[in-house]
């Protein structure tokens, strides 16, 4: 018997042939020993699959051709093999017999082309297989039998934006859900096959409407399901209350992979967290981008990857650009065959820089075709992927027909000599140089764009290389910047590789920059000569004001998106592990842990012997508001609330801070009894629970900007609103606190009364972003959340500098210290330190 094997042979008897391979793949052709045929039947060796193929002239079904052989048990595919020919039989008849009975099969044979046609499944072979082909057929001139192929097929399901908790959301998903718990066999309609019972389910984000307050709820309804389901957070489920540690405990970790083994062939999947911790925004954390080097390191290179993460790449943001540029660079080495993601609740599948990438429609609302999911079948190295919706019997919209699998890697090794990864350049232009191997066809042309402009440059040379352009810095802003190659093959194709580095050739200078090794989201800390900074990688760090070098580091279990705060040689920051921590400023030793309900994304502040912080939590009853007693840790007092995640504005005898429930509060400093709550509108999404308040005494207000962009100008006495204002992301005070600082989501920071009549607007380049401008001494420093750092004089608001301290998303402010310095801490995992004295730069460290 001729078998095509694609595994390590695991040999078992069977009573009618000779032992049989554990395989994925079998052919047996009409010539082996497992195919018998009546006498009627004749051969044929022009255009077949092996030696030659049987024909019979039309019949009344009494001579037959059978292919009988053994497998291992499972599920399976059953296709035949057909030369090209338009007047075979249109109806040839065809029997499959399987654990469950058997299927009789009408087949049309015309084909206009020669190759393998699906025959019919999915089948569960319990031990052995058999086809049945007889001479019955009323149209064409004949009926042929060549080789028949066996494929082990399994299939998974894609489903995404189940938004439990919100409207439909609950009740449609639960459909939805109890569906699946009962999901057999699914005619793949436009594919004729079917689909198996699904293996497990991958779920691409916002499960939820709001985060911990329905992860339960969702828990509940995919409760008792038939196969595991795997899970990735959206940004629904990431921005009011984020589920990361529920992803944490789920799975390990918040971004994970697991591998599905057909028949002893692998099949890895990989789930990323695209969601940036309590924001709607989306990008790749440093930390989670060197997981995933790590993890695929480990795979054999023909090992087929499955990734799958909520936000759509592609497009001009959410990710942007840069982080999947930087996805991709990690990818391309490997066998990556589907990217699956979520969002646009709708079904659709398309080629993003050669990879196949497909969204996962939606779970709820059963208008336009939408309460469904994408049901994958996977046979040998072809793949299907077809809609189902609720309640319909068949998965009858074709999403991916017949997908191959590619054998291994086949994306061609580019390499950039110049600009070198994370280099700094110092001059005003430098030569980039680039080739290409592993690559088949001739170069058609070659170029090459800075910072994602799509301003493609030529790039001269011959061959696969070397190919050079000369890329004039002198008017690009100092600091980050990126450079992508594009090789064009003549056939198309088009081939990518991307550099990031940083250009400082002149006023303003990085007096140091150290590589912190993850994502960091928090605004560091300056105190006495010291910087700390936490990441989501779990480490604190303290560093040396001066070169930044590491004084201290501690390493803890969850994120610290936290801002610390230091006073009297403390040093006090939350985690996402649901503590706030408590260690000594000089040595890192710990002085106390404060355990609180739910993780601890909000910033502290200290004000006397206090600290005020606030936790997330699964409902209105997990999440509090706490004053801590800053030398011991022991808890002052606790005010319930929802989900608090900025930094609280102590003033007098208040505190103030925004909850993602919609309300302002003012607690009582003493005790935590509630003073007022200001709610301008019911709407949670616009709640103002992100954006840092400043207050002051002399007008009696505090101020918060809520997520619809008004600014809320609330009296401290009344807890009214004095007056509103609409374009206004965040807020701040003057150095003299005699004024406000705006952040306007038209672009400009504006210095205003605290009655509300501008000073004065400069143009700073910024957005809807949350970030507040910080002040120190003479100066403003802001910037914006592509990571473009203004830095404004206080009294007229002239700009005098400007850097780029990153490329991916800036969502916190950075700080600066009585002498200009400027520190900052970006996604990518970096600590900058800008100067604005060229005279005063210190020798590089760069670790």
């Amino acid at each position: 018997m001729r078998f095509t094997v694609i595994l390590t042979l695991v040999l078992f008897l069977f009573s009618l042939i000779t032992p049989l391979s554990h395989a994925l793949e079998v052919i047996v052709d009409n010539s082996d020993p497992g195919c018998h045929f009546d006498a009627g039947w004749t051969t044929d060796t022009t255009n077949c699959y092996g030696p030659d193929k049987l024909l019979h002239a039309k019949g009344s079904g009494t001579e037959k051709v059978s292919w009988e052989f053994a497998l291992p048990p499972g599920w399976y595919r059953m296709d035949f093999r057909i030369n090209k020919n338009t007047s075979y039989a249109m109806n040839a008849h065809y029997d499959v017999t399987h654990r469950d009975g058997m299927e009789s099969l009408v087949i049309n044979q015309q084909r206009t082309s020669s190759g393998w046609f699906i025959l019919g499944g999915a089948y569960y072979f319990d031990g052995v297989a058999k086809v049945t082909l007889s001479d019955e057929f009323t149209t064409g001139t004949g009926v042929v039998a060549d080789a028949v192929r066996c494929l082990s097929i399994f299939s998974f399901v894609h489903m995404s934006d189940s938004h439990v908790g919100y409207a439909m959301g609950t009740s449609d998903t639960t459909l939805v859900a109890n569906e699946l718990k009962t999901l057999g066999k699914v005619k793949m309609a436009n594919y004729n096959f079917y689909a198996p019972p699904p293996s497990f389910a991958i779920h691409t984000g916002d499960f939820t409407e709001y985060g911990q307050e329905y992860w339960n709820t969702f828990s509940q309804v995919f409760s008792n399901m038939p196969f595991p389901i795997y899970v990735t957070t959206g940004n629904h489920d990431s921005t009011w209350s984020s589920c990361r540690e529920k992803i944490r405990a789920r799975h390990g970790a918040p971004y994970y992979s697991f591998d599905y083994t057909d028949r002893g062939t692998k099949f890895h999947f990989v789930s990323l967290n695209s969601s940036i911790i309590q924001s709607p925004r989306g990008a790749f954390a440093r930390e989670e981008l060197d997981w995933l080097a790590n993890d695929l390191a480990t795979l054999a290179p023909d090992t087929a990857i499955f990734l799958y993460f909520h936000h759509p790449i592609g497009g001009a943001s959410d990710p942007k650009p840069y982080d999947t540029s930087r996805l991709l660079e990690i990818l391309r080495p490997y066998n990556a065959v589907i990217i699956f993601y979520g969002h646009g609740h709708s079904f659709t599948q398309s080629t993003f820089e050669s990879l196949r990438i497909v969204q996962g429609g939606s779970t709820y609302d059963a208008a336009a075709g939408k309460r469904g999911y994408n049901l994958i079948t996977v046979a040998n190295n072809r793949i299907h992927i077809a809609k189902k919706i609720y309640g319909e019997p068949t998965a009858a919209n074709g999403i991916v027909n017949n997908m191959t699998i590619p054998s291994a890697p086949t994306y061609p090794v580019i390499s950039v000599s110049s600009p070198v990864k994370d280099s700094i350049l110092t001059s005003t232009s430098f030569a980039a140089i680039a080739s290409i191997s592993g690559v088949s066809g001739t170069v058609a042309n070659v170029d090459i764009e800075i910072d994602g402009g799509a301003n493609w440059l030529p790039m001269s040379g011959s061959g696969m290389g070397p190919y050079t352009a000369n890329i004039n810095l002198s008017g690009a802003v100092h600091g980050r910047h990126w450079v992508r190659v594009r090789f064009t093959m003549s056939d198309g194709n088009e081939y990518f590789k991307m550099v990031p580095f940083w250009a400082w050739d002149d006023f303003p200078k990085a007096k140091w920059i150290v590589d912190l090794g993850a994502s960091s989201l928090g605004m560091p800390a300056v105190f006495n000569g010291k910087v700390y900074v936490g990441t989501n990688g779990g480490t604190f760090r303290c560093l040396s004001a001066s070169n930044g070098s590491e004084v201290w580091k501690v390493n803890l279990p969850s994120d610290i998106v936290s801002s610390p705060a230091v006073a009297d040689g403390r040093v006090i920051f939350g985690c996402g592990d649901g503590n706030v921590y408590c260690l000594d400023a000089e040595t890192g030793v710990s002085k106390w842990t404060k355990i609180c309900r739910g993780p601890v994304y909000s910033s502290p502040t200290i004000a006397d012997s206090a600290v005020y912080i606030g936790s997330i939590g699964n409902a209105a009853t997990d999440s509090y508001l706490y004053s801590l007693n800053a030398a011991t840790g022991a808890e002052n007092w606790k005010f319930a609330s929802y989900s608090i995640e900025s930094k609280p504005c102590v003033l007098g005898d208040a505190v103030f801070f925004g909850d993602w429930n919609s309300y302002f509060y003012a607690v009582n400093r003493s005790n935590g009894a509630l003073k007022w709550r200001y709610q301008r509108r019911s709407n949670r999404y616009y709640s103002p629970a992100d954006s840092w308040p400043v207050a002051s005494a002399s007008a009696n207000r505090v101020f918060v900007a809520d997520r619809e962009y008004y600014m809320n100008a609330i009296n401290i006495s009344s807890g009214s609103a004095d007056w509103t204002r609409t374009g206004v992301s965040s807020q701040s005070l003057t150095p003299d606190g005699s004024d406000l600082l705006l952040r306007l989501t038209a672009g400009n920071l504006e210095k205003t009364t605290f009655s509300n009549s501008t000073v004065w607007g400069r143009g700073a380049e910024l957005d809807s972003a949350p970030v507040a401008p910080v002040c120190c001494g003479s100066r403003i420093a802001v910037v914006n959340q592509h990571g473009l750092v203004t830095v404004l004089a206080a009294g007229a608001g002239s700009v005098e500098y400007q850097f780029q301290v990153s490329r991916s998303y800036q969502l916190h402010p950075v700080n600066m210290d009585a002498e200009g310095r400027i520190y900052a801490s970006t996604y990518e995992g970096f600590l900058v330190c800008v100067t604005p004295n060229v005279a005063r730069v210190d020798v590089w460290f760069k670790y």
